[in-house]
C-alpha cells in the first residue's frame, strides 16, 4: 500500500488514513476478484503514515482488514535482502495467517545487487527459508 495512494488517485498528494489506505485496497480488488493485494519493500514504518509499526503489525492490519472483507490477503511481495530481513517478513506472514505470498525477485539478473533470488548466488537462503514456512503452515492446517 501506498502512503498516498488515494491522494495520488485524486489530485495533490498527502497521507492518507488507514481507513482510505484500505479504501484503495478494496477499489483495486472489486467482485469478482477474490482477494487483496499489498506490496511491502522494506520497514512497514517506511511505508505507511499511521505510526511506528513493526513488520508484523503492519501486515497484521491489512490480514485484518483483509478478512473483514472476506477475501485472503496476498503479500505479494516482500524483501529478502539478508537472511535477518527475510525471517521477519516470513515471520510476519506466518504469524498472520498469510495465506499467499511471494518473494521480490526470481531469477532477474538486473536485480542481482539488491535483491535476485537464484538457488546458486548469495539470497539462495530465501527458498529454505521459505520451505520451511510452508512445513509450519502445512501442520498448521
Amino acid at each position: 500500500p501506498r502512503g498516498a495512494g488515494q491522494h495520488a488517485n485524486r489530485g495533490p498528494r498527502g497521507h492518507e488514513s488507514a481507513e482510505q489506505s484500505y479504501a484503495m485496497i478494496s477499489l483495486e480488488s472489486p467482485d469478482p476478484v477474490d482477494l487483496l493485494s499489498i506490496h511491502v519493500y522494506q520497514k512497514s514504518q517506511n511505508l505507511a503514515p499511521y505510526g511506528t509499526e513493526t513488520v508484523s503489525q503492519f501486515i497484521g492490519r491489512y490480514a485484518r482488514y483483509a478478512a473483514s472483507a472476506g477475501k485472503p490477503l496476498f503479500v505479494g511481495e516482500f524483501p529478502v535482502r539478508d537472511p535477518a530481513q527475510a525471517t521477519e517478513y516470513i515471520r510476519a506472514i506466518i504469524d498472520n495467517h498469510v495465506p499467499l505470498a511471494a518473494f521480490w525477485t526470481f531469477d532477474n539478473a538486473r536485480q542481482e545487487e539488491t535483491m535476485n533470488v537464484t538457488f546458486n548466488n548469495g539470497r539462495a537462503f530465501a527458498i529454505d527459508l521459505i520451505a520451511k514456512a510452508n512445513q509450519t503452515l502445512q501442520k498448521g492446517r
